[in-house]
């Protein structure tokens, strides 16, 4: 019965790995580097901190850039990025105090807050899904997969969820279509299974997609990002205890990291080089799709933990755990730390609005 929320739990969607590295400058010149929010400066150091994360993904790459940056200093929190090979070991890592902040997918913060676990939801860097579906050139749409096959990764984890929400938002059935499971060498090895076994469709996630256009020729069906498909696929999760008994660090570290994606999205070539390392991945197609992708689509200016997001998530979890059904997504999350920086005008000092 609980398959689902361990797959579910090796979801993390995302985070982004290595040890803290020495900042990386931003450029004096740069007026929109969140290091001129002197205002927010903290007057003491706060900490030391760890923070746990569970892969290394694109869709985290502010975590590590806050590190790089300096930001973490900067705004007075001493912080070490750790990384923590899979959600479920993540979250023990959390609960056990071995790291103070756990960056994971909501699914896994979730799963082991049914479980008793004394844990909570403070900020947001991936809302939605983060994916699109490729098909062959003859096809046009969802609907002329039906009865076709697609490949994806095993049953459970992100890429099957999105399937299963984009179906059913137009108006389809997960049975539909048929699916070639794939384990193991996530993208790459769902693009050579695809042409294995001569398959219709496949889901990717950001970079990808020029491999499967250029070198497939398959074609753009959806993506699934733009669809707006409520879903919180990267999250900051704190144990409730710390949060009360810490707040300013916890406060602290979700300016820093709000800082981070505006930090991020304003200076491209760093946030390259911090993501070509953490990933070590050096293919410059790769980086910069990723970037683009989630620079340009997916990181939000502030970090709100969105219920509807939360709810997308147990409404998937009752379909194995019924007790599911008699929690809502306020039983999960804390956005009082995000609407203290909204109150006090942080996120408009950043932008300029």
């Amino acid at each position: 019965m609980k398959l689902l929320w361990l797959a579910l739990s090796a979801l993390v969607l995302a985070a982004c790995g290595g040890p803290a590295a020495a900042p990386v400058s931003s450029g004096a010149d740069s007026a929109s580097a969140p290091a001129k929010a002197s205002a927010s400066t903290a007057a003491k150091t706060l900490g030391p901190v760890k923070i746990g994360y569970a892969a290394q993904s694109g869709n985290l790459l502010p975590v590590i850039a806050a590190s790089d940056a300096g930001l973490y200093s900067k705004y007075g929190l001493q912080a070490e990025p750790i990384l923590i090979s899979g959600s479920p070991n993540t979250i023990k890592a959390l609960v056990a105090n071995e790291v103070q902040f756990a960056i994971v997918g909501a699914a896994a913060s979730v799963q082991s807050a049914l479980g008793g676990a004394e844990v909570e939801l403070v900020s947001t860097l991936a809302p939605g899904l983060a994916y699109r579906v490729y098909s062959l050139p003859q096809f046009n749409s969802l609907q002329d997969l039906k009865g076709k096959r697609m490949v994806q990764s095993i049953k459970g984890t992100d890429p099957d969820f999105a399937i299963q929400l984009l179906l059913k938002k137009n108006g389809m059935q997960y049975a539909d279509l048929q699916y070639v499971n794939v384990q193991e060498g996530g993208d790459p090895g769902r693009l050579q299974a695809m042409q294995a076994s001569k398959a219709e469709s496949v889901i990717l996630a950001p970079g990808s997609f020029n491999v499967a256009e250029q070198q497939f020729k398959l074609k753009l069906l959806v993506d699934v990002i733009k669809e707006r498909i409520p879903y919180e696929a990267a999250t900051v999760a704190v144990s409730r205890s710390y949060a009360r008994s810490h707040p300013d660090e916890v406060l602290t570290f979700v300016r820093a990291l709000t800082a981070s994606v505006k930090y991020t999205k304003d200076n491209r070539q760093q946030a390259l080089t911090t993501y070509k390392r953490y990933t070590k991945n050096d293919d410059d197609t790769v980086a910069n799709e990723t970037y683009d992708y989630y620079a340009g689509s997916v990181y939000p200016k502030e970090l709100t933990v969105n219920e509807d997001g939360v709810q997308t998530l147990l409404d998937l979890a009752a379909q194995s755990i019924p007790a599911a059904k008699d929690h809502k997504p306020a039983d999960f999350i804390d956005n009082s730390f995000v609407k203290k920086l909204s109150d006090e005008g942080f996120v408009k000092q950043l932008y300029g609005a």
